[in-house]
């Protein structure tokens, strides 16, 4: 008996030999990737595309295990709209730290099928270890133009991260970075030195966006009526430090919170805010008589300045008429005019007499003697006719009282 296995064949043909063909077939179609006409590789959710040169060329890898895909391009601009429209939601694009010298634009919505409302929204992308280093008027443009198109941004959390920016050369007073059209967007870790730089979030950005990690370093922003950033609503800036710079931050939208930051040897205003919460930062060394530290923009804010440090030659604090910030905490280590003087006589004048707290500061007003008709604060009346009485009335910075009286008292304040 044979030691191999009866083979039934049909005209000539063997079917274990079929079997064999097709099974060579197989292997072959997965090795090297099936036909010309078929599928490209599934891209996976949560990939990572790595950018590198080769050559004069850009390229970019996807780097899980099972893919190869390579893709390259003279310029770092048409590889970057190359590649928006191959990510996946959570995708992650690192650049490490190739150098781009040009204009660039990551665009949510840069190419097609981009083109009407609902598509192409992606969303948890992670942008990260960019490196420009460029001296014209525009550096780097972050947008998502469908979502300006829309109106409502679709472009949530969006991560841009340890991005450096070397604006060694630049003098232009345009915006070197501009935000558009996101949604809780996070630029965390950035590196800025040298030459000017502005980074702006316009309307079309919902804001609540997340700024952490900064380093901002002998930077200007060209004239003295930009900021460093520009921020929208719901934003907040935190643990980051602004050192050797013009002016700050600027509040352009509503409730922010500017927190545990270091700004130092700042040329003009460290934080522009309308009704932000400015907490537990430190303010340095900023030396020159025209510094405002935190200044208060608009009337009728509701701002809150809590447990910061300030140690300055210039002005701490400076708000408009019509604000009453809510001050606790804080310390003064020298700089006016937020700055307690201790006890000292207060110059009565013609009935009604009226007395503000322009110190900044909490102070306790003393009325002592004279004859009393009303004492009214902040358009309430907390006391009547008295003679000879003692009162003492608590007052907020930028709350006022109002003395009616026939005989002139004696008054005193209290800053503490």
């Amino acid at each position: 008996m044979s030691a191999f296995p009866k083979t039934e064949t049909k005209r000539g043909v063997s079917r274990s030999y079929v079997l064999g063909i097709f099974m060579i077939a197989v292997a072959l179609s997965l090795l090297f990737g099936g036909s010309a006409g078929s599928a490209p590789v599934t891209l996976v959710y949560g990939s990572t595309w790595r950018w590198f040169k080769q050559g004069t060329s850009f390229c970019v890898q996807q780097t899980p295990e099972q893919a190869i895909n390579v893709f390259c391009n003279a310029s770092a601009q048409t590889e970057m709209n190359n590649l928006m429209i191959k990510l996946s939601e959570g995708d992650i694009v690192d650049f490490h730290r190739v150098p781009i010298t040009t204009t660039f634009q990551i665009n949510n919505c840069s190419r097609t099928p981009c083109t009407g409302t609902g598509l192409f929204q992606h969303q948890d992308l992670t942008f990260r270890n960019a490196f420009f280093q460029y001296s014209g008027a525009q550096i780097l443009t972050l947008t998502c133009s469908l979502c300006v198109a829309a109106v409502t941004p679709s472009a949530i959390g969006m991560r841009f991260e340890s991005f450096t920016l070397n604006m060694t050369g630049r003098i232009a007073v345009t915006d070197s970075v501009s935000v558009s059209g996101f949604t809780g967007a996070q630029f965390l870790n950035w590196n800025v030195c040298c030459g000017t730089f502005q980074l702006t979030e316009d309307t079309n950005s919902v804001g609540a966006s997340v700024y952490s990690g900064w380093s901002v370093s002998n930077t200007g922003i060209g004239t003295g009526t930009n900021y460093i950033l520009q921020i929208s609503d719901l934003t907040a800036v935190k643990n980051s430090n602004f050192i050797g710079i013009d002016n700050g931050i600027n509040q352009v939208g509503a409730e922010t919170q500017i927190a545990t930051n270091v700004f130092q040897s700042v040329v003009g205003i460290c934080v522009n805010i309308v009704d932000s919460t400015v907490s537990q930062n430190t303010f340095v060394a900023c030396g020159t008589a025209v510094n405002v530290y935190v200044n208060i923009a608009q009337p009728n804010g509701d701002p809150s300045i809590i447990g910061n440090t300030f140690t300055t030659n210039g002005i701490n604090f400076a708000t408009v008429a019509g604000v009453n910030p809510l001050l606790f905490g804080n310390l003064v280590l020298n700089g006016a005019p937020f700055n307690p003087t201790g006890t000292f006589p207060i110059t009565v004048t013609a009935s009604p007499f009226t007395f503000t707290d322009v110190a900044f500061v909490l102070e306790t007003v003393y009325i002592n003697g004279g004859t009393i008709v009303t004492i009214v604060k902040n358009g309430i009346t907390i006391f009547g006719a008295s003679t000879g009485d003692h009162i003492a009335v608590d007052l907020y910075p930028g709350q006022s009282i109002i003395v009616t009286y026939t005989i002139i008292p004696g008054m005193t304040v209290d800053e503490f």
